[in-house]
């Protein structure tokens, strides 16, 4: 099949709407939440880990040292949870036992994901040099700066969204799976997983700033570390949304009739009537 017709067939597929691609991931975390137990206690215990060693001040590290636990512990922070969507995935599209195969596409997928998380983040150490030094005055060359950095990280989002299903794909053991493909499946596909996602995890993430809040004052590292077991959890409704629109996409395409091929008008033929 060549690019032309996979572009034809692919961006005439229906989005899944925001309701159903919700409704489909949280029955796909019901059903595997029996499972999900060991990937959901690694995710909170590298997110505790983590927070501890932000917190803790490292005096017996030299300045070199500090910098590469620090540098090791931010890529940990992508590869990770990376890691734990990837071998989750695999678990909500049925793949059972092969789901904790530590294979050459799980590991690609890992390496995709990383590769895809770290845009935003160096968009946001640029941002951060925004607001060096305390709080910035808001002349119109900082407003300028701030509506292009905000531009650029919806831009860098939508782009990341339209390439999902590319690591998905290949890590369910879909050669064909191309970013040429995920990107025109995706089509009408990126509204639906971004309300999805936000429509599960807004109350988890509500709940972790009650800890935040109550410690406001106080020992910040404490409720940061009360929030961590939302925030892996987190990391698996986000992979159940992705799970889900793969499958969705798949499916709606599937049911789809193939588009006929045009006839150049040369070789048409009438063909007689049988006498």
């Amino acid at each position: 099949m060549d690019s032309e017709t996979i572009g034809q067939e692919l961006t005439e597929a229906p989005s899944a709407g925001v309701e159903q691609l919700a409704s489909a991931a949280l029955k796909s975390l019901w059903r595997t939440a029996g499972r999900l137990g060991p990937l959901w206690l690694i995710g909170t215990l590298f997110i505790a880990l983590k927070i501890v060693a932000t917190n803790v001040p490292l005096s017996w590290a030299s300045e070199v040292q500090a910098g590469m636990i620090s540098g090791t512990l931010e890529l940990a922070g992508h590869v990770l949870p990376a890691a734990v969507s990837g071998l989750a995935i695999r678990m909500y599209l049925g793949r059972g036992r092969e789901a904790w195969r530590l294979d050459g596409a799980f590991w690609r997928y890992v390496g995709v994901i990383t590769l895809l998380g770290l845009a935003p983040v160096m968009l946001s150490v640029w941002v951060n040099t925004l607001w060096a030094g305390g709080a910035p005055t808001l002349t119109t060359a900082f407003l300028s700066e701030a509506v292009v950095a905000l531009a650029a990280f919806v831009l860098l989002l939508w782009a990341t969204l339209r390439l999902l299903l590319w690591p998905v794909g290949r890590l369910m053991g879909e050669a064909d799976m191309s970013p040429e493909r995920s990107w025109s499946l995706m089509r009408g596909g990126v509204v639906g997983y971004f309300g999805a996602s936000v429509l599960l995890t807004a109350p988890m993430f509500m709940l972790s700033m009650i800890p935040a809040v109550m410690t406001l004052h106080g020992d910040r590292a404490q409720g940061e570390l009360l929030a961590a077991p939302l925030g892996g959890a987190m990391t698996l409704v986000f992979a159940a949304v992705a799970a889900e629109i793969y499958r969705l996409r798949l499916a709606e395409l599937a049911g789809r009739p193939r588009p006929m091929p045009e006839i150049p008008p040369g070789q048409q033929r009438l063909t007689a009537s049988p006498s």
